[in-house]
């Protein structure tokens, strides 16, 4: 991620495509009537001038499952811890668990169910707003659409975005007469009169569809189309990549699930400090629980503490494909409120360990 200001320089890596994609935000806000016309300040009632949220807007590089440049993507993001009471309602918003995602694979490929995985276009932009909130644009919104407006529509960042997306999703499924798992409120089935049953699962604006005919994965479609409309319902038949997973499908019905091109852009991120050494399985060698020497008990200071928070977060995603890595995760979660320069070797091993066997 980077700031449309440093996407924007002359130099900078894919700038035909971040101009393009901010463009293109600034359109879909047009289209999808997310911000009301330009205000000025003392237009924004007294009650709500402590409370106008500010807005950033970068620009993020997508790559695909394996790593590999796909378009540039612009956002822009209001503070949504600013937020006061008032502003926003419920904020929680369901997501299908990783084990239900691998569950819903394996049911497709015991099975023989086809698999097909939807993406709803400016998800959040699309939701109403019941809420009064107004916000600040920054300098590369506010030439279009002015410095102070306010928020019709959901912008990203807000407390109630992803809650008012979610009940839009599952209302419009529910419509079509499917119902939420009691356990996963991110999954949902519909059963039909034979017996057969198509189920999904949601994470934000992704889906996970298993299915066995036409006329079943048309039936989503069209739930989601009267929901969102036709133009915003983006179908992918048998996906070769979802939520960060490598998906590949052999002649025997049963499909791989990888992780290669997250590993691999998680060591980029760390490659400053990863050596060249391998590692094996993660319990090998110097266990967790040995003792350690003076130097490996001394704390990080808080700069490198947060690092740590932010590789143990990374290395923790990769859980979903390699269960192996858990029990020793799990330590390693367990000291993130004071992790020692030892718990940080430890994290950088496990990362040695999925770099060597990301393949």
């Amino acid at each position: 991620k980077r700031s449309s200001k440093a996407a924007l320089k002359p130099n900078a890596e894919h700038r035909d495509e971040a101009l393009a994609a901010i463009e293109q935000e600034g359109d879909q806000f047009v289209a999808n009537r997310v911000l009301s016309a330009p205000m000025t300040y003392a237009e924004i009632p007294v009650e709500h001038r402590t409370n106008i949220l500010k807005v950033f807007q970068f620009v993020v590089d997508k790559h695909d499952a394996s790593g590999v440049f796909v378009k540039c993507k612009a956002r822009s993001v209001a503070d949504g811890s600013a937020q006061v009471p008032g502003t926003y309602g419920e904020s929680t918003a369901p997501v299908m668990s990783a084990l239900a995602c691998k569950l819903l694979l394996a049911m497709a490929a015991t099975l023989g169910m086809k698999i097909a995985s939807i993406d709803i276009a400016t998800a959040f932009c699309l939701t109403p707003n019941p809420y009064e909130v107004y916000l600040e644009l920054p300098d590369a919104l506010e030439k279009r659409f002015g410095k102070y407006v306010r928020m019709l529509k959901c912008v990203y960042g807000t407390r109630q975005a992803a809650h008012q997306f979610y009940m839009m999703m599952r209302g419009g499924l529910e419509r079509a007469g499917y119902e939420a798992c009691d356990d996963d409120a991110g999954l949902f089935r519909k059963v039909k009169p034979d017996g057969s049953f198509v189920l999904i699962g949601l994470h934000v604006d992704d889906s996970l569809i298993v299915y066995n005919s036409d006329e079943e994965l048309q039936d989503i479609v069209d739930a989601m189309s009267a929901t969102f409309g036709k133009d915003k319902v983006k179908l992918d038949l048998w996906p070769s990549s979802l939520l960060g997973l490598t998906l590949t499908y052999h002649v025997d019905g049963s499909i791989g699930v990888g992780q290669q091109g997250y590993v691999d852009t998680v060591c980029e991120r760390f490659s400053s400090y990863l050596t060249d050494k391998s590692e094996k399985y993660p319990h090998d060698g110097e266990g967790l629980r040995v003792r350690t020497d003076e130097r490996r008990a001394t704390p990080l200071d808080s700069r490198m503490a947060h690092l740590y928070q932010e590789l143990v977060g990374c290395v923790g995603y990769a859980a979903i494909t390699r269960a192996c890595i858990q029990p020793a995760l799990t330590y390693l979660q367990s000291r993130a409120g004071c992790p020692s320069v030892g718990d940080w070797e430890r994290a950088l091993r496990m990362l040695r360990y999925l770099r060597n066997s990301r393949t």
